[in-house]
């Protein structure tokens, strides 16, 4: 009887502690949810921006390149 008491009270407990560790993680993803999501939305924001500058620098490069040969073109004409 003692021997199926004890098995019992284990068994208990491992339900208790699975519990335990459902209920934390379910608090835990509470908790830090809001952090976690303003975290990736301004990762987001910040890497959108940074292809935007990038772009704009592509931009910018392929118009001196293009005023570059007008330039060069013109200087040519003109001898």
């Amino acid at each position: 009887m003692n021997r199926n008491f004890l098995k019992e009270a284990i068994a208990d407990a491992k339900a208790v502690k699975e519990s335990a560790i459902a209920n934390a993680k379910v608090a835990l993803e509470e908790a830090f949810s809001p952090q976690v999501h303003a975290m990736f939305a301004s990762k987001i924001e910040e890497m959108e921006k940074e292809d935007m500058d990038e772009a704009y620098d592509k931009v910018d490069e392929v118009k001196d390149d293009a005023d570059m040969k007008e330039e060069k073109e013109y200087m040519t004409k003109k001898e």
